[in-house]
């Protein structure tokens, strides 16, 4: 009698989470949680968002600034008031909308994350930069607040800041930001 108690009890509630209907996979009654990268593209001000080897990164604080000709964009991850990562984006030559690659051939455009490496508990450094990794950089709104999508092929670099390690690299994709000027 116990057992069958017990069953009886045990398939009434899982009839009753397989009925219930929770909504959409990513509605959120608060509103709090951001929209994941490459749904749509649009992404709050200040915000800097992708993924890296699939991992959502969400970089707050973000902001531009103009170093003529150079733009530089840049957020950064904070925990418990300390920053654990962080994202700069460099358009070498800035003329306006459009594209910028970074490949062999190209100069000054970068893009950098800097991360705490749960290993060694050291700085973990990946770059995509002149002739070295490769990547897009597209500026579709640009004035006050600057707006875009990025992506590529960043390297880590090795123990000296100078030279990459080949075959320690991220993919990152869905890239998109919208910052204001500092």
């Amino acid at each position: 009698m116990k057992h069958l108690l017990l069953t009886a009890l045990l398939s009434a509630g899982m009839a009753t989470l397989l009925s219930c209907n929770n909504g959409d996979y990513l509605a959120d009654p608060q509103g709090s949680i951001p929209t994941p990268p490459g749904l749509n593209g649009d992404v709050e001000q200040g915000v800097i968002t992708c993924s890296v080897d699939s991992a959502h990164k969400y970089y707050r604080y973000g902001v531009w600034a103009d170093m003529t000709p150079t733009y530089v964009l840049s957020g950064m991850i904070v925990v418990d008031q300390k920053p654990v990562e962080a994202i700069t984006i460099t358009i070498a030559n800035y003329i306006g909308t459009g594209s910028y690659t970074i490949s062999d051939t190209s100069l000054g455009n970068g893009i950098t994350i800097n991360r705490l490496d749960e290993d060694t508990v050291a700085l973990a450094t990946y770059v995509a930069r002149d002739g070295d990794g490769y990547a897009t950089i597209t500026v579709k709104e640009a004035g006050g607040t600057i707006k875009g999508e990025f992506g590529g092929l960043l390297y880590r670099l090795d123990s000296t800041g100078v030279t990459v390690d080949r075959k320690d690299s991220v993919f990152v994709r869905d890239g998109h930001f919208n910052l204001g000027k500092k």
